[in-house]
């Protein structure tokens, strides 16, 4: 079997780490890194995974004013921001339903998503968010405009990484998270 190249490192020797869902994940051996092997076609991704056959989206919630508990990991992020001060414009990207931007917003902050799923990013705009529908790249924001971008279950996702957080670079202020 042909191992593609770190998608961070490009280390070409990686191992086996792991099969699940038919999917196999290997372990670059030079950084670590746990990658799917092949990764998929983020289009492909998006259109199946997020399809309606799939279930997901059968777990939303359409009315974002009737979520009375917010995940654990939503609310830990939140009450560490704002313990250490931290407001501004925040970016989620691959915002789904916009339930964690919801909460953001309810926190003070000045909120933006990004939502490559049609379906799922109109649930968001319907919810009176702002919502990009398409991908980070296409979404144009302003150089040093982000205090915070939230990348929460979408790295793993995408075939170019590097590319990705490069551009959450740019649009992060310098003293961003």
């Amino acid at each position: 079997m042909e191992v593609k190249k770190c998608p961070i490192c490009n280390f070409k020797d990686a191992s086996f780490f792991a099969e699940r869902d038919k999917s196999t994940f290997l372990k670059c051996d030079n950084c670590n890194l746990v990658f799917m092997d092949p990764l998929p076609d983020t289009k492909e991704l998006v259109d199946n995974f997020y399809s309606k056959e799939s279930g997901y989206h059968s777990q939303l919630i359409k009315d974002l004013r009737k979520v009375r508990k917010y995940s654990k990991k939503f609310i830990g992020v939140i009450d560490t921001l704002t313990r250490f001060g931290i407001t501004g414009n925040l970016l989620d990207v691959g915002c789904a339903n916009g339930e964690f931007l919801f909460l953001a917003k309810r926190h003070g902050f000045s909120v933006y998503g990004v939502e490559a799923n049609a379906y799922t990013a109109d649930i968001a705009i319907n919810n009176g968010l702002r919502v990009f529908n398409g991908y980070l790249e296409g979404a144009n924001f302003t150089d040093n405009y982000f205090s915070v971008i939230y990348l929460g279950d979408i790295i793993e996702h995408v075939t170019d990484p590097v590319a990705l957080l490069k551009e959450c670079k740019r649009i992060l202020k310098k003293d961003g998270i």
